[in-house]
């Protein structure tokens, strides 16, 4: 039998050490890369996919071909039932959330309340294709001030961050306005 020396034991310890913490260390890297990827669609705020395909298409495609029209719905006289209402605001909250990820990771900071700002009947040639709902949030340009300043010091700019999202009739998909993502309007107060 042979005997190790205290330098081989330690060599061997060491190895064998070394070994275990690369496996940890690919186990944590993969368990990482997971939420990583879960964190991303979870991001993503859209709510689309399956049999929402063909109507998120024609939606895209009659607006690249200016085929839209567009009914404001007064919020005023409540031309909206209120489960109506009530689901496209929980849609616009929705929404609003991936401006953590967006436009909130810039210069930006925003109050968590989201309001409903206006709601249009999307139509095509008489039909009723759906919802257009814009919805905004209280907001500063920190670019010129720190960011836990912001509502209070004079060099945080106040404005209302906005953007829109189709919905479709059923109120169960719906889909960012690509031409009207989320922007910071600087002076627009509520």
């Amino acid at each position: 039998m042979k005997t190790l020396k205290v330098s081989e034991k330690a060599a061997l310890f060491l190895s064998r050490f070394h070994a275990s913490s690369i496996l940890s260390l690919l186990a944590l890297i993969a368990v990482l890369v997971g939420v990583s990827v879960v964190g991303v669609a979870e991001a993503h705020a859209d709510r689309s996919g399956g049999d929402s395909r063909v109507w998120v298409d024609r939606v895209r495609s009659a607006q690249r071909a200016l085929a839209l029209d567009y009914e404001l719905v007064d919020l005023a006289t409540n031309q909206l039932d209120t489960h109506t209402r009530a689901e496209l605001e929980a849609i616009a909250l929705d929404q609003a959330q991936i401006w953590g990820d967006t436009i909130l990771e810039g210069d930006f900071a925003a109050d968590e309340v989201v309001t409903l700002d206006l709601v249009q009947r999307v139509m095509q040639g008489g039909e009723f294709l759906g919802y257009r709902i814009t919805y905004s949030s209280k907001a500063w340009d920190t670019s010129g001030c720190r960011a836990e300043h912001a509502g209070y010091d004079p060099d945080c700019i106040e404005g209302r961050i906005v953007e829109s999202t189709f919905v479709a009739p059923g109120l169960n998909y719906w889909f960012r306005d690509h031409t009207a993502l989320a922007e910071f309007f600087p002076g627009i107060r509520r």
